[in-house]
C-alpha cells in the first residue's frame, strides 16, 4: 500500500473552454535560514540555541510574502503537461494543474477566481489525486457538486444553501481530498 503522508497530492482544473493562466504571485520570495531566531519579526521573541559548531545545521527554506493579500493570492493555474490518466477523471477538454498551497485564504482565492471565470467558461472541474493514483478510480462518496445559480453545495452529509457570495463560504467548508471530484456549475 502506498503512504499517502509521504506522496505529493496534485490538483487539477478541467473547463470547456480556456481559462486565463494564474502564475504564484510575483512578490514571494524564498528566504533560507537556519533557525527562526535570524527572523526579525515583530512582536515575537526568540533566543539563540548553543550549537556545536562543528555539526552542520541544515538549512531551511521560508516563503515570505511582503503582505497578507500577497500571500492570499497563493495559486497558479497552468495547463497541464502529462498525467493522461486524469483525463479520464474529468469531461472537459481543457485541463489544467493546479498548485495551491490548500490555506483557506488561498481557496478563498481560488473559489472567487473559479466563479469568475464559470460566468465565461460554463461549467467548472476540479480533481484531486495522491501522486500515482490517476489510474484508480475516483471515490464517489467524496463528490462535491457547488451550483452558483443555485446557490448551494453538495456533499455526502446532503445540501447547504451558500450566502449570496457563496464561493466567501465555500472556503470555510471545503477542503482538498484524495481522489476528489468536485462540479462547480451555475455561471453558465
Amino acid at each position: 500500500m502506498l503512504n499517502e503522508s509521504m506522496t505529493m497530492l496534485y490538483h487539477f482544473i478541467g473547463s470547456k473552454n480556456e481559462l486565463p493562466p494564474v502564475p504564484f504571485h510575483s512578490k514571494a520570495s524564498v528566504v533560507q535560514i537556519k533557525d527562526l531566531s535570524q527572523l526579525k519579526i515583530r512582536g515575537m521573541q526568540t533566543k539563540k540555541e548553543k550549537r556545536n559548531k562543528y555539526k552542520e545545521t541544515p538549512q531551511q527554506s521560508l516563503i515570505v510574502y511582503e503582505t497578507e493579500e500577497d500571500a492570499a493570492a497563493g495559486i497558479s493555474i497552468s495547463k497541464m503537461e502529462g498525467f493522461d490518466g486524469i483525463k479520464s477523471k474529468l469531461r472537459h477538454p481543457s485541463i489544467y494543474e493546479l498548485g495551491s498551497s490548500g490555506t483557506r485564504e488561498t481557496l478563498e482565492y481560488l473559489f472567487q477566481y473559479i466563479h469568475e471565470h464559470s460566468l465565461q467558461t460554463g461549467p467548472i472541474e476540479l480533481y484531486t489525486c495522491y501522486d500515482h493514483h490517476e489510474m484508480l478510480p475516483k471515490i464517489d462518496s467524496l463528490d462535491v457538486v457547488i451550483d452558483f445559480k443555485e446557490r448551494s453545495y453538495t456533499n455526502y452529509l446532503g445540501t447547504f444553501r451558500l450566502n449570496k457570495n457563496g464561493f466567501i463560504r465555500i472556503w470555510e467548508r471545503f477542503t482538498f481530498k484524495n481522489r476528489q471530484y468536485v462540479l462547480i456549475t451555475g455561471g453558465d
